[in-house]
């Protein structure tokens, strides 16, 4: 199993950043959630 983390400024980014801190399972980083956004020109 894999925990993926989002990169970003998000309330979810930070979340997901805090909780990958706790589990003691390998992660995957990405930022594609932001990558995304500004690709669109989306503020969220």
């Amino acid at each position: 199993m894999l925990f993926v983390v989002t990169i970003g400024n998000g309330s979810m980014d930070i979340y997901s950043w805090k909780l990958a801190e706790k589990l003691d399972v390998p992660m995957v980083h990405t930022d594609i959630y932001q990558k995304f956004r500004q690709s669109r020109n989306i503020s969220w």
